[in-house]
């Protein structure tokens, strides 16, 4: 059938209320996939700006990827390590975001911290992290779209399927699948990159 891409409607709104509050309960997870299942994006999914939680940027969200899944439905991407950033960031940090994804830390570490580096290799990944940096001014977030490995230089990056709602699952290693593809990408180290960029660096640290 025609897919239908929709804003967040009743259910969409019950279920963020529901998995803000209740996050870490056990069976959680399971209940908001039956109200909207992540895995089954070629059916439906939804479109929307949100904020995360707590007190966090704002952010582009469609529903047919898990990672932006499940910001919406529990306003984090991961509750820990959001917690610990919330708790130990500092102003005069800067921060390195590797393998970024859609830029949810980067963005919360920009928030707070003099400057963020984000590293992510899959175009569209980088593009998604550019416009929620663009959705909330953030002038001290740079993206680099690049891997960080072992040496620079030109690798092949194994991508999940076409299929897969998770695209956090691309490696240099191992394959998703089958009918997964691989895209050709830049490799650098971080010895490398900070090198490069060492006088925006050194400008951030000194300021």
């Amino acid at each position: 059938g025609k897919i239908s891409v929709r804003s967040p409607g009743a259910v969409h709104l019950v279920g963020r209320a529901i998995g803000t509050r209740f996050r870490g309960v056990r069976g959680l997870g399971r209940m908001l996939r039956l109200l909207h299942h992540p895995d089954r994006r070629q059916q439906s999914w939804m479109e929307t700006v949100a904020e995360s939680i707590p007190a966090g940027p704002k952010y582009h969200l469609s529903t047919r990827w898990y990672t932006e899944w499940t910001t919406w439905f529990y306003g984090t991407q991961d509750l820990d390590i959001h917690r610990w950033i919330l708790g130990h960031a500092r102003p005069e940090w800067i921060a390195f975001d590797i393998g970024m994804n859609f830029g949810f830390f980067a963005c919360v570490l920009a928030q707070r911290c003099a400057a963020v580096h984000g590293f992510e290799p899959v175009p569209w990944l980088a593009k998604r992290a550019g416009e929620n940096a663009r959705l909330n001014n953030f002038t001290n977030l740079f993206i680099a779209e690049v891997a960080l490995s072992d040496r620079p230089g030109r690798a092949y990056l194994n991508l999940p399927s076409e299929k897969d709602a998770n695209w956090g699952t691309s490696s240099l290693v191992h394959r998703s699948g089958e009918d997964a593809a691989s895209l050709e990408i830049t490799t650098d180290t971080l010895d490398s990159y900070v090198r490069s960029e060492e006088r925006r660096v050194g400008k951030e640290c000194r300021s």
